[in-house]
Order: structure tokens, then sequence, then C-alpha cells
């Protein structure tokens, strides 16, 4: 499913648009600093110190206090509810992204979260702002780091967002696009608009009347009679935020060594008309290339089936999810991953990681194409020149020009590396025998993150606790064992990842043998 009037020159101005952006972590927690260390968050609030959530949250711009997205199931450090979501506030592009939910008795009240897109380095920056005693006994801002380890657990690294793609949110309100409002949806709403106006927080939050009518989610015959329909919040925040992706992901590939040899191939892969990529690229290459495109795309059609069927878990009972076809970039990921030797196992925003879902309304390959093009044309004339006619002549000599200099390119570039580990490395201190996928664990349960706290990292404690008793399913091990079956639905472990059987099957074994062993040893 494609929206045809979201033009591409749409993207293109929002790309010139970007200037410095950011989404909240849900799990950044780096050492503080003060304030002036965020320049992007002066420029919206002003110079003055600021002594409060409520207070920081007053001087934003109306552009971003009457922007912005109501989250009702949150997986972040902000927990949200329908009576007090977490709210997304992105301004015109963006480009800065402020978080904050509305209960004292929250997870994550006591701080306001921040994503960033530098535009410069085409990067996400993730912090945690907070209040703590200042000079003269008032609260004094502090933020966090950027991208402090924890950040990049859950974010990547690079840094991403973490958005569902296009074109449904589950725990959104305004779950699927262009529907109507769930029952649920509704009365939720309903009920946060009475009690908005005398929040402490929410008060600020401007417009949100239009906000919560129903035709602002799905258009009115009225509004589609006069031309007059508009996006809901949650497709504009996707495609803002899919722009900005495809602008690091655009980054990351120029800033590899081996870059300026492969872009012909790669612009070649984004081009419908230009066959195989591997056309493009020597036999001697191809030969050392450790994964075939049909292995990829077969690889990528599986995980995103599991993506899709996991995220209709995570709608609301009842809610029927739309059904598309997700963009995947399957022959320019080959390229990247065969011969740049880059990882595009987290290049997505969803929320089930290892999937290939870039949904957007437009183009995400031709955003690519443009902005990789655009960066080369003026080192050299001749691919601009081939550009040009391509637009009257077709795709045949341009793609024939692209194979031509590729081929050339590459006669004497070495074989290719291997691609990175999507894992960011092991944990210290875990045993040999332990599985790579129990980093996850740790990261969530033993970092002081959201998670209840597992020693995930401690073998000789975790051994002792697996056997104790008290949870839903029985034992703690039982519990383990149900939630990271499909049967756990939408909270099945590793939450917001899709990690292969045989590592499942992995972990459940280390954790089975090291209760068995404490049951031993007493």
């Amino acid at each position: 499913m494609r929206i045809s009037r979201w033009s591409t020159g749409w993207f293109r101005r929002c790309i010139r648009f970007l200037f410095a952006g950011a989404v909240g972590c849900g799990a950044c927690s780096g050492a503080a600093v003060a304030a002036p260390a965020f320049p992007a968050l002066d420029a919206l609030i002003g110079p003055e110190p600021v002594h409060s959530a409520e207070e920081l949250i007053s001087r934003l711009p109306e552009t971003y206090r009457s922007r912005y997205v109501l989250v009702f199931n949150s997986r972040s450090l902000q927990s949200a509810s329908y009576d007090n979501p977490r709210a997304v506030l992105f301004g015109n592009d963006a480009s800065l992204v402020v978080t904050f939910n509305g209960a004292p008795g929250q997870r994550g009240y006591d701080a306001i979260e921040t994503m960033e897109f530098d535009a410069g380095t085409r990067q996400f920056l993730f912090r945690e702002l907070s209040f703590g005693p200042g000079a003269g006994g008032q609260p004094e801002l502090r933020v966090s780091a950027p991208n402090p380890p924890k950040c990049i657990v859950c974010h990547g690294n690079p840094a991403r967002p973490v958005w569902d793609s296009f074109p449904s949110w589950p725990g959104v309100y305004g779950e699927i696009y262009l529907a109507p409002l769930s029952r649920a949806e509704r009365d939720g709403l309903n009920a946060f608009s009475l009690r908005q106006p005398s929040h402490p927080r929410y008060r600020y939050l401007a417009d949100l009347y239009s906000y919560a009518a129903p035709d602002t989610f799905r258009a009115s015959d009225t509004q589609r009679y006069q031309g007059s329909v508009r996006e809901p919040p949650n497709s504009i925040l996707n495609s803002l935020l899919q722009v900005q992706n495809l602008a690091g992901i655009a980054a990351e590939v120029e800033r590899s060594p081996r870059y300026p040899a492969y872009r012909y191939a790669l612009l070649a892969s984004l081009s419908e008309g230009c066959g195989d990529p591997a056309d493009y690229v020597p036999e001697r290459l191809r030969k050392a290339f450790p994964v075939a495109l049909a292995e990829l795309e077969r690889d990528t059609r599986r995980n995103n089936r599991v993506e899709a069927a996991t995220k209709r878990l995570r709608l609301l009972p009842g809610t029927a999810g739309a059904s598309t076809e997700p963009e995947s970039l399957d022959r320019f990921r080959y390229v990247a991953e065969q011969g740049l030797g880059i990882t595009t196992a987290q290049w997505t925003l969803s929320l089930e990681k290892d999937t290939y879902d870039f949904s957007i309304q437009g183009s995400p390959r031709g955003e690519l194409e443009r902005t990789l093009a655009a960066a080369a044309v003026p080192d050299e004339p001749a691919l601009g020149a081939a550009l040009q006619a391509r637009s009257a002549a077709g795709d045949e000599k341009y793609c024939a020009y692209l194979r031509r200099r590729s081929l050339s390119a590459l006669q004497s570039m070495p074989e290719p590396p291997q691609p990175c580990a999507a894992d960011q490395g092991r944990a210290v201190g875990l045993p040999a025998a332990a599985p790579g996928i129990l980093q996850r664990c740790v990261a969530c349960h033993a970092g002081g993150a959201a998670a209840p706290p597992i020693p995930f990292d401690r073998p000789d404690l975790l051994g002792a606790q697996l056997g104790r008793a008290g949870y839903p399913r029985g034992t703690l091990l039982e519990e383990i064992v149900f939630r990271m079956s499909p049967q756990a639905g939408a909270r099945r472990m590793p939450l917001g990842q899709n990690p292969a059987d045989a590592d499942r099957s992995d972990l459940l074994d280390y954790l089975r043998k090291l209760a068995r062993g404490s049951a031993g040893d007493g």
C-alpha cells in the first residue's frame, strides 16, 4: 500500500528542514552534565534556567505543544496509560522530540526524554533530562551524556528511534492508519480530554480538541469532498523519522572506506531497472560474498512475517492490522552487507529488531538514491549527465554507465570484510558457555533499566533464583520459558527483539543447566 499524494518532493523538503533532533530513549541514564551542554534545547526554551519538568514543557514553542502523538502503552522507561499517556512532542520537523508522562507513580515520571537528529553528522542523539539540587537550593536541570550504553542496547549503534512502521502503531492513539478509533481509544481520549485542562503537565498541550476529534485519524466525507484531508499525527511523525533514518543510513554507508568503489553498485541496487546488483560486481568479489541475494531475500521475508505477526499481537484486542507489503531495501542491503561489511540488522525503526520493514508513505529507495546521487554528482559530472538522460531515455543507458564504472572501480578492490555482529558485545563476567543472546537479558534486567532485576550477569545467583516459586507460571525458570514462547503474545521476551529459534533454545538450555546445577548443590 502506498499513498500517492505523498510526493517525493515532500520528503526532499523534510530533509532540508532537518537541523538537530531527538526521541526519548527509555533507557538513557548517562552521567549528568549542566544544561548548557544541550544547545538544541536552549534554542527552543531560551537561555534562562528552568527548575521543573512542568516549567520546561510550558516554555516549549506552541509549534511543539500542538504537534504530538499520545502513547497509551509504552515500553520505554516512561510508562503510559489511557489516563496518563506518554506525550511525544515533535514540532514541525521532528528535529528535536521531547517526551514525558503525567502521573507521579508512573515509571519515568521524574525525567523528560529527548531525541535529537544532528543534521551535520546525520546521527540520532538520545538524552534524559532530570532535575537535581542546584545553586541556592533550587532544582537545576541536568542533561545526560548523549547515547549512553543503556541507550545503545535498545536503539543500536548507530542509535535510531524505535517507532513502528506505517500503517499501524500499536499502543498509540490512532493505532491503524485512516481507521476509526476503537472503543478503548475513544473512551481513553474522552477521559483524557476532561482532565487535561487542569493537569500540571498536559494542560500545556495545545489544540487537544482537534487532536481528539474523530476526523483527525479518519477523514470525514466532507473533508474528502472538499479536498481538505489531513494526515493523522502518527503518519506525520512516521514520515519525518523515516526521512531522518534514511539520511542516517546514507551517512553510515558513505563513511565506509569501501564506499567510493561500491557507490555505483549501491546506486544500481536502488534503481528498479538496473537488475541484479551482483552484475555490477566483478566475479572475483562475488565469489567471496558469504551470502547470496536470494538467501538474504528469503531471510528478509521470514523475519518480516514474524514482525507482522508479533506487531498484530501488540494491537488492541479485536483490532485488525492493516495489510501491506513492507519495503525492505533488499538489494541495497545486499551490497552494503556483502560489499561494505556493514550490518543492516538494526536499520529499521520497527520495535521488532532484526527485521527489515521500511514502510513509509513514499519510496525509501527513491530517497536513498537521491541522497547518494546528490553527494556523488559534484565529484563526477558524468554521473549527473547520466541521471539527466535517464529521465528522458529510461534506465538502460544509466544502468550501463553504472555497471561500467562499478566494474572498473572494483577491479582491484580486496575481498570484502565480514559484516559486523548485530550484538554490541558480551557482558563482562559472563562465562564462555553463556549464549550470546544472554547479553540482551543482562542489558535490561541487570543494568538498572525498567525491567525487574534478575541477575543474568551472575550465574551463581541466577541458578539459585531460577528454582524459586511465586511467579504467575510457577518458578522463575517456568516464567521465563513461558515468556519466551509465542503464547506470551505481545509480552514475549526479549521485548522488541526477534532472535532466531536456535538462539532462544540455546538460552533456555543454558538456564536449565544452571537451575539443575543449583538444585544439585542444595
